[in-house]
């Protein structure tokens, strides 16, 4: 697919260009994957979904993260991507 977005405007400022992309390239990596992006997050850490029942974590985000049950999640370092499996979302 060859959209991009053209400015920060069509984010709504709150979230850096950069790290939308690289969620956006992995939420889409599959076919029909998609992205869920949660403005105003209770969690730092469940701000962007994939698929709906797995969260793109990056790796900044993690030491703030106020959950006391760790979703299932995909932890997204330096242009890595790690797989931790904690429990699905119901």
């Amino acid at each position: 697919m060859n959209w991009r977005p053209k400015r920060g405007k069509e984010l709504g400022g709150g979230i850096a260009p950069e790290k939308f992309m690289r969620c956006y390239e992995q939420a889409t990596k599959e076919r029909y994957g998609n992205l869920l992006i949660d403005f105003f997050p209770s969690c730092p850490t469940k701000q962007f979904r994939m698929n709906l029942n797995t969260y793109l974590v990056f790796a900044e985000d993690e030491s703030a993260c106020m959950c006391k049950k760790k979703p299932r999640q995909l932890k997204i370092k330096e242009e890595k991507v790690v797989e931790e499996v904690v429990e699905e979302i119901n």
